[in-house]
C-alpha cells in the first residue's frame, strides 16, 4: 500500500516492486521488468523506479515509514546490534499473510537505508550486507578495547608499534 501511494500508476508501483524483489520474485533486471510490463525500455523502467524513490524521500512519506523502521531497529538491537540484511528481510518483512511476497525484498530494505528516517533510527547498512545499530557499534568498540587489554595483559608476546617481543620468562 505504501508503494502504491507513491506511484503515479499501478505500472510505476509494479516496476518498483519488481526491481526491489517485492512480488515473491528475486529482484529483476531493468530489462526483465520492461518485458513484464509490456515492452518498456530499460531507461523507462529506471525512470519509473527513480520517480517512486524520489517521492519516497519526501518527509511525509518517511514519517509514514517510521513504525516499520522502528520495528527494524528493535529487531537489530534484539539480535545483538547487528544482523544480516537477508535475515532481517525474512524476520521483519516476510511475515504474515503476504509474507511470501516480500521474501526477496532485501533491495527494498537497502533502499530504506538511503532514507533519513533510517539514519535517524540509528541504523546503518554496511557494505558487507550487515545492518547495525549505532548503540551496538559503540558497545562493540568498548568490548574490543576490553578484550585487547585483557589479551595484552595476559599475553606472552607484547606488541608496541611495529616491534614484537616475546617473554619466555
Amino acid at each position: 500500500d505504501w508503494v502504491k501511494g507513491l506511484s503515479r500508476s499501478n505500472k510505476y508501483a509494479r516496476a518498483f516492486m519488481l526491481r526491489k524483489g517485492m512480488l515473491g520474485l528475486a529482484p529483476l533486471t531493468l530489462e526483465l521488468v520492461g518485458e513484464k510490463l509490456g515492452r518498456l525500455s530499460r531507461e523507462r523502467v529506471r525512470q519509473m523506479e527513480v520517480a517512486v524513490e524520489k517521492k519516497a524521500r519526501h518527509p511525509l512519506q518517511q514519517y509514514r515509514l517510521r513504525p516499520l523502521i522502528d520495528t527494524i531497529a528493535t529487531r537489530v538491537k534484539l539480535n545483538g546490534g547487528i544482523i544480516e540484511l537477508d535475515k532481517l528481510t525474512r524476520d521483519v518483512l516476510a511475515k504474515g499473510e503476504n509474507g511470501a511476497q516480500l521474501l526477496f525484498a532485501n533491495k527494498f530494505l537497502s533502499f530504506f537505508s538511503t532514507l533519513k528516517v533510517w539514519k535517524d533510527a540509528g541504523l546503518k547498512l554496511q557494505k558487507d550486507g550487515l545492518v547495525s545499530h549505532e548503540d551496538s557499534r559503540s558497545l562493540v568498540h568498548q568490548l574490543v578495547k576490553m578484550i585487547e587489554e585483557v589479551a595484552s595483559a595476559n599475553a606472552d608476546e607484547h606488541h608496541t608499534g611495529v616491534l614484537w617481543s616475546i617473554d619466555r620468562g
